[in-house]
């Protein structure tokens, strides 16, 4: 922590898009191995109770539904970054000279950190958009999974290191320290669920 708290801001840059995309291609690995082996296993195999036929196969879903879908991420991108970028001038609480207090810790502004997060958010929005747009592949999927990956990991470690909440504003609401703790708990396990949905989603479109 030491390290991080006095490292060239570019240094940390480094380590966060190093340590998220190291992270990520773990995670596509040992998935990957892992269902490869689990599906030739023949006893691990559920027994179909009549014979299969393609009727079988549920619907895919629309094209409309896949298009809904992509406009509710781009709003929610946009009120996403939003926020991010007005949080250090908007806060319900002021410090003694009137100022706001931002909620997110400016550390996270400081180094540089929050550009990084939001480049990565806007990437992954424009890697849904190429897999509604262009042909299926797997190159298409693998990468597009890594990159859907990497904001949860770092939000994960920006959690595990209490660099998410600005101590100070927790100081002026009357939290006390359990408090951001448990939500910076929350954090991790949102993220948790956000990266077991992103696997298999994607071991589905690679199936498909």
């Amino acid at each position: 922590m030491q390290v991080l708290e006095h490292g060239l801001t570019f240094d940390v840059i480094g380590t966060v898009v190093t340590a998220a995309f190291t992270a990520g291609l773990h995670v596509a690995f040992w998935t990957t191995l892992l269902f490869a082996g689990l599906d030739r296993i023949p006893d691990l195999r559920w027994p179909s109770a009549q014979p299969w036929t393609p009727a079988a196969l549920p619907e895919p879903p629309s094209r409309r539904m896949r298009y809904g879908e992509l406009i509710a991420e781009t709003v929610a991108l946009v009120l996403f970054t939003t926020l991010l970028l007005l949080a250090p001038v908007v806060s319900p609480e002021t410090d003694a000279a009137g100022q706001p207090i931002n909620v997110l810790n400016p550390w996270l502004w400081d180094t540089g950190i929050v550009y990084v997060y939001i480049v990565l958010v806007v990437a992954s929005l424009v890697f849904s958009y190429a897999k509604y747009y262009a042909p299926r592949n797997t190159a298409l999927v693998v990468v597009g999974m890594l990159v859907d990956l990497a904001p949860p990991f770092v939000t994960i470690w920006l959690a595990a290191n209490n660099r998410v909440l600005n101590p100070a504003f927790v100081e002026a609401v009357g939290w006390s320290p359990s408090a951001a703790e448990w939500i910076d708990t929350g954090l991790i396990v949102l993220s948790i669920f956000t990266i077991l949905h992103t696997i298999s989603e994607a071991i589905r479109r690679a199936r498909s």
